[in-house]
C-alpha cells in the first residue's frame, strides 16, 4: 500500500510545505482535487449524504499546483482526485497536462471523471449532456496529441484536422478513471489504473470487487502495474488504522490518499492550519505508514 496525502483541503499558503513534510515523512504522494466554480446557487445537491466540499473550500487550479509541487519536491507523485475532463475543450487541457508533466519530470498520474456539478459547467458554457461518452472520447484526443508528431481526430464531439503538439511527452501517459457507477468502472477498467472515492472500508471492499469483475471482462486483472486508489472516510473517524489499511489492501487497492487532520464524519473540512496539518503529517507518518 502506497500513501498519498489529500491535498484537497489544504491551504494554497502551506500546500509546498505540506507536500515537503510528506516527503519527508516517508509518504509516496499527493493529491490535488478540481473544481474551477462554485455558483451560488447549484439547482442539485451532491450526490452523497453530506456536504463534502463546502462553498469556500479552495480549489487551485490543478496542473499550476503539480508543477508547483514537483518544482519543490524531489520524489512525491502527485494524482488528480479527479479532473473533471468534460468541462474543458479537450486540445487545451491536453497540452496543460502534458506540460505539467515534462515540468515534473513524469511525477503525475491523470485521474479523469464526468464531474456532476450541472450549474458548473453552465457557467463555463461546457455542454452537460453525454457526459460518459464525451469524457471517452476526451480520453482518445488526449492519447493521440500526446502521442507525437502529426495527428488528427474525426469523432463524435471533436474534430480536428492534422496538427501536432510540441513537446510531446517522451512515453505513455499514466490516465486513471474515477466514479464508481458502473459504466464509470467499466471505464476504468480498461485504463492504467481506478481513482475510488471517499470510502469507509467495507464500502471500499464492495466498490472494489466491482472493479475487478470488469477488469476480468476488460481482459486487464493480470496488469501488474494496475493501480487501486481510494479515500478514506468511516462512519465515526477520518483517519484509517492499521487494520483497516491491512483489510484494504488485501481487497486490492495499491494506495489511499488520506487527509490525516480529520477525526469526524462528517468531514469538517476546514483549514487545519499550518501547525495542525504538519502534526498531523507526521502523527499518521508515525502511527500507520511506518508501522506497518
Amino acid at each position: 500500500m502506497r500513501f498519498y496525502l489529500h491535498g484537497c483541503y489544504v491551504n494554497p499558503d502551506h500546500v509546498l510545505e505540506a507536500a515537503q513534510a510528506a516527503e519527508a515523512a516517508g509518504y509516496d504522494g499527493q493529491t490535488v482535487s478540481d473544481h474551477v466554480v462554485y455558483p451560488r446557487f447549484l439547482g442539485e445537491e451532491y450526490p452523497q449524504d453530506y456536504d463534502i466540499f463546502p462553498p469556500d473550500t479552495p480549489w487551485p487550479d490543478p496542473w499550476v499546483t503539480m508543477a508547483h509541487l514537483a518544482a519543490g519536491t524531489e520524489r512525491l507523485r502527485f494524482l488528480n482526485t479527479v479532473y473533471i475532463a468534460p468541462m474543458r475543450e479537450p486540445i487545451q487541457a491536453a497540452r496543460l497536462i502534458s506540460t505539467a508533466a515534462i515540468l515534473s519530470n513524469y511525477r503525475i498520474d491523470i485521474g479523469v471523471a464526468q464531474g456532476w456539478m450541472k450549474s458548473e459547467f453552465e457557467v463555463l458554457g461546457a455542454p452537460h449532456d453525454k457526459l460518459a461518452s464525451r469524457l471517452e472520447e476526451i480520453i482518445e484526443v488526449y492519447r493521440t496529441l500526446w502521442s507525437g508528431g502529426w495527428v488528427e481526430h474525426h469523432g463524435e464531439y471533436y474534430d480536428f484536422p492534422l496538427v501536432r503538439m510540441d513537446p510531446a511527452p517522451k512515453g505513455p501517459m499514466p490516465l486513471m478513471g474515477g466514479g464508481d457507477a458502473p459504466r464509470a468502472l467499466r471505464r476504468a477498467a480498461g485504463l492504467d489504473g481506478f481513482v475510488g472515492s471517499l470510502y469507509g472500508v467495507d464500502k471500499a471492499i464492495e466498490v472494489v470487487g466491482k472493479l475487478q469483475a470488469a477488469r476480468e471482462e476488460a481482459g486487464t486483472r493480470d496488469r501488474e502495474d494496475y493501480e487501486i486508489f481510494c479515500g478514506f472516510l468511516e462512519e465515526d473517524r477520518g483517519v484509517p488504522t492499521l487494520d483497516d489499511v491491512a483489510r484494504l489492501e488485501e481487497a486490492g487497492y495499491t494506495a489511499m490518499f488520506v487527509a490525516p487532520w480529520e477525526t469526524s464524519h462528517p468531514p469538517i473540512n476546514r483549514d487545519p492550519g499550518r501547525d495542525e496539518l504538519l502534526r498531523a503529517i507526521d502523527r499518521f507518518a508515525a502511527d500507520v505508514i511506518h508501522a506497518r
